[in-house]
């Protein structure tokens, strides 16, 4: 359902930006969905994981597509835990690593228009404006 929001908002005409886009539900599907996993929360375990896993993928590919930019925010900052985050350190590690395998395999598949963001928030945000005010140019 979260990669099916993902294809239509990636459809809607104009300029739009996400703070969360593809590579997430992506991410966030493996760890939840993958029945070996011992950080899960109750995932699927049963034949139908194949399937939904396939699909999402499907989905997460058509929607990359589509992206002007993809902005990768390195997660730099320490967790803080603000009641609704987890703040398992094992769990950030694995989805830091995940988030770093898509990161390298869209750009092994040529995808150019994937620029990582790091440092303060202020030169964070800075990067970003100069990306999409440069793109409007």
């Amino acid at each position: 359902a979260i990669m099916g929001e993902h294809y239509r908002r990636a459809c809607l005409d104009g300029n739009i930006i996400y703070d969360r886009g593809a590579i997430d539900g992506l991410v966030y599907s493996h760890k939840v969905l993958d029945p070996n996993d011992t950080l899960s929360e109750g995932g699927l375990y049963d034949l139908e994981v194949d399937l939904i896993l396939t699909s999402i993928i499907y989905l997460y590919h058509a929607i990359v597509r589509k992206y002007d930019h993809i902005f990768y925010i390195k997660p730099e900052l320490e967790l803080v835990d603000d009641g609704s985050r987890t703040t398992n350190k094992d769990f950030f590690k694995a989805i830091k690593e995940r988030f770093e395998d898509e990161i390298a395999a869209l750009k092994e598949q040529k995808y150019t228009n994937i620029i990582e963001i790091s440092g303060t928030t202020e030169e964070r945000i800075k990067q970003i404006k100069d990306v999409v005010f440069q793109s409007k140019e």
